[in-house]
Formats: structure tokens, sequence, C-alpha cells
């Protein structure tokens, strides 16, 4: 969904790597083949990335895309967590 939090917390983990490999959107875009587009989407958080996209990503970061999925479950149970109390 547009903007669903779970899309803003892709948003913040994309981010983070890219900024941390000092790679610009454009840059990113061309070694992973994921549309400039869709990755300025990405991390504006109104869009998650598919397991393809999040896959061509995460090679890019350096970094499993596992470990990017673990973030995001820990984080979606948190957000149940806090739901029910």
């Amino acid at each position: 969904r547009r903007n669903h939090p779970v899309a803003r917390e892709f948003a913040r983990i994309l981010n983070n790597y890219r900024r941390r490999k000092r790679l610009s959107i454009p840059e990113v875009a061309e070694q992973s083949t994921v549309p400039e587009r869709d990755i300025r989407r990405f991390e504006k958080g109104t869009h998650a990335p598919d397991i393809d996209e999040l896959f061509k990503l995460a090679a890019v970061y350096g970094v499993e895309a596992w470990k990017i999925m673990k973030r995001i479950r820990a984080f979606t149970l948190r957000l149940e967590r806090e739901a029910a109390t």
C-alpha cells in the first residue's frame, strides 16, 4: 500500500545501505537494472520493492537479501505487538 509503515521502513533501510556505499540513485539503477524511478519511490516510502528488485538492490549494496527481510520481519512483528496493546 502507498506510504505504508513497512514501505517507509524499507525506505529507511535501503537509503542507509545506499549512503553507506556512497552511491547515487542513478549509479544504483545502472548497477542493479532496477529503474531509477522505482528506487526513488522505494526511498521515499511510497512503494516497497518486490522480491526480485530486493535481491538486485541487495547485491549492489553488498548485503544478503534475507538480512533485509529479517529486519523488515522484526519491524512488522513490532507493529503487530503495538497494535495488540
